[in-house]
């Protein structure tokens, strides 16, 4: 396979840590200037109109001030290890935990065809996984070990046969599960010491070709090794042009078990100088793709704060394992750097400005504009619906007054994002001050009215804990206003 120059990926490193560097690390990731929600112009034109036509009307910006809270959000964070077969119950994880990952163990099953009754306890599992409000990183298994001489994995026919059992399940249960890490092959399930030959090229291909088709076509399969990336995918990373297309390549992610290890992170990158050149790969193509792992040992200076920084704003972490290796999380917080990984791992989300007409009447469509910044080291992993309301109560808490068509997935790290919508307020509503809020809904209906499972703004004194949606701004609305 083809390489590109070493010069040239060192210069995609550069940029890409350039761009990560729009969030400084030595800051506060979310201190976004603002006054409080003050409305700081008026007078300005913007489109608006009624019954599809266009006119002129009076617009307002406000400015929305940003905060520095630590708080729970769908799909990224620290991550809960656990075992959803072998626990009775998952309510001992603490709420702030909103991704929780279990392995699957197939070990009994290495000869034979999944029975029903363990499909069913696997679904048991999920079903506890759901009632705490939390989504699932998913990995199958046939062994723990050890290292290197491990215990067996099975023939390349039954992991297809077992995939295969379990696509319907894994169909089922989209709406919590958050992503798939590929397992099946060798020791944990990371592609490495295969006692059945799976670790061939062909062999890997595969197993990863039969995961791509039984994982819904809406979530990402990670996986182990960089080289297995560059292998399957190519060198080209993805761009904006081909991210979220629904082909393997936008839905292969990675994740690293050894991060922080040492200079190759055991083994996770064949050489120091292949792990500069596959980082700025990982660089490029993690911004589409989802990335996490867990640290396995305590190696300074590399496995504390500056180095763990640095690179997940690099590599775009969304996730990490909180439980290990416990030493090397205990050092993140005695070096002062958790707080910052607590806001910044996934995304962090907010508002900085919304353009608004300064007063709406019932029935007539406005343009609105938000402007929003992502200070956290990655996108949002999965798409998600962006709509503006005005709460209300009980089955009315989300009146959709409109919808921005932007995908959330192409907020990116680092950066600025502006989108529009329009506004439409329901005919034979009263003069007077009403909400206006966005809400990030799970794309899922199932957990779309669900508030655990909407996206929280980093906004000061925005977020709307009953109903899962974020204030912008009052809206003045008035029979008379300009249309």
């Amino acid at each position: 396979m083809l390489r590109r120059s070493l010069p040239w990926l060192l210069s995609l490193l550069a940029l890409a840590a350039a761009c990560g560097s729009n969030a400084d690390a030595g800051d506060d990731p979310s201190d976004v200037d603002g006054n409080g929600g003050a409305d700081t112009g008026g007078g300005a034109d913007a489109g608006g109109g009624s019954g599809g036509t266009v006119s002129r009307v009076p617009m307002r910006t406000v400015t929305l001030s940003g905060s520095d809270e630590i708080f729970r959000n769908p799909e990224r964070g620290f991550y809960r290890a656990t075992s959803i077969l072998e626990e009775e119950t998952l309510d001992w994880i603490e709420d702030e935990y909103s991704l929780y990952f279990s392995y699957v163990r197939l070990d009994d099953y290495r000869d034979q065809t999944l029975p029903a009754d363990f499909l069913q306890s696997i679904q048991a599992g999920i079903d506890k996984v759901r009632a705490e409000d939390a989504k699932l990183i998913l990995r199958f298994a046939y062994n723990f070990g050890p290292y290197p001489d491990s215990e067996p994995d099975a023939s390349l026919s039954r992991v297809q046969e077992h995939i295969e059992q379990l696509t319907p399940l894994l169909e089922a249960n989209v709406d919590v599960i958050a992503v798939v890490q590929a397992g099946f092959i060798g020791a944990w399930g990371e592609w490495h010491t295969s006692t059945n030959g799976l670790t061939s090229a062909a062999n890997k291909r595969a197993v990863w070709e039969a995961l791509i088709d039984a994982v819904p076509s809406s979530r990402a399969v990670q996986l182990r090794y960089p080289g297995d990336l560059l292998d399957l995918l190519g060198d080209t990373p993805l761009t904006a042009d081909d991210a979220w297309d629904g082909s393997p390549a936008a839905r292969t992610g990675h994740h690293n078990d050894c991060f922080l290890a040492n200079d190759t992170d055991e083994g996770t990158y064949p050489s120091p100088s292949a792990a500069i050149e596959q980082k700025a790969y990982l660089s490029a193509q993690l911004q589409y793709v989802p990335m996490g792992g867990e640290t396995c040992a305590v190696e300074p200076p590399r496995s504390e704060c500056a180095v763990a920084l640095e690179e997940m704003e690099l590599l775009r972490f969304s996730y990490v394992n909180v439980d290990y290796h416990e030493d090397v999380v205990a050092s993140w917080t005695a070096g002062g750097c958790r707080p910052e990984m607590d806001r910044r791992l996934g995304y962090r989300l907010a508002v900085e400005e919304l353009e608004i007409p300064e007063a709406l009447a019932p029935g007539a469509t406005y343009s609105v504009t938000v402007r929003l910044r992502n200070d956290g080291f990655a996108a949002p992993i999965n798409a998600r619906p962006v709509h503006f309301t005005v709460p209300g109560e009980g089955a009315d808490a989300h009146r959709i007054v409109g919808t921005a068509e932007v995908d959330v997935r192409s907020f990116l790290p680092g950066q600025q994002t502006t989108f529009s919508g329009t506004i439409t307020l329901p005919e034979g509503l009263a003069d007077g001050s009403y909400p206006l809020h966005l809400w990030l809904p799970d794309d899922d209906e199932t957990l779309a009215t669900r508030p655990a499972y909407s996206i929280r703004l980093a906004n000061q004194d925005a977020w709307d804990a009953a109903s899962g949606s974020n204030s912008l701004t009052e809206l003045d609305v008035r029979a008379d206003a300009a249309r």
